[in-house]
């Protein structure tokens, strides 16, 4: 079976749909702490990947639905895309990936499966905007506010780094490479 067939088989967008949805959901209990500390209206800036995990869910439903948003699948796509390299790039750089690789391995795949399904688009030019507007926001309140998700000490201002750099470059990359051309 060809790969295009694959991803419009109703019962694999299913699996696909429901292992994002138990993935998003109990990845948040790796947050919880932080919860109780910051404002409910932060979370969904906190729990960078599995919001975007639930989001790709969404994706998958709408295409189960026989729908599609391309804005929700660029927001979705960059977001793990970059939230997904972010945590590979932190582990690796602090040397953690070996002790948790079953996270290296999750957020590889969260990025591998949002190219295999997202590749063309008609991705306007303000869903660039927006996704480069947001990302950026959120790395000022990790960053700057201070609502970080945890990195092993010594390691915080190469995070913010590669998180602003991610912001920049993969909505961009995503835009000029997965965009159908007109």
């Amino acid at each position: 079976m060809k790969l295009k067939n694959i991803l419009t088989d109703s019962r694999f967008l299913l699996l696909i749909f429901l292992i994002n949805v138990l993935a998003g959901v109990f990845s948040f209990s790796y947050y919880l702490w932080q919860f109780e500390l910051i404002p409910l209206w932060l979370w969904v800036f906190v729990a960078d990947c599995p919001v975007y995990a639930l989001l790709f869910a969404l994706n998958v439903f709408l295409l189960l639905k026989g729908k599609s948003n391309p804005f929700l699948a660029f927001v979705s796509v960059t977001g793990s895309l970059k939230f997904g390299l972010w945590t590979i790039l932190v582990l690796f750089a602090s040397g953690s990936a070996f002790v948790f690789w079953t996270v290296v391995i999750a957020h590889v795949l969260l990025a591998i499966e949002t190219i295999v399904f997202f590749k063309k688009f008609e991705f306007k030019p303000q869903h660039l905007i927006f996704s480069v507007l947001w990302f950026l926001f959120n790395d000022f309140l990790d960053y700057f506010i201070g609502i970080h998700p945890f990195v092993q000490e010594g390691y915080l201002i190469y995070a913010g780094v590669a998180a602003v750099m991610l912001s920049l470059v993969v909505p961009l990359l995503v835009f000029s490479v997965f965009s159908k051309k007109v």
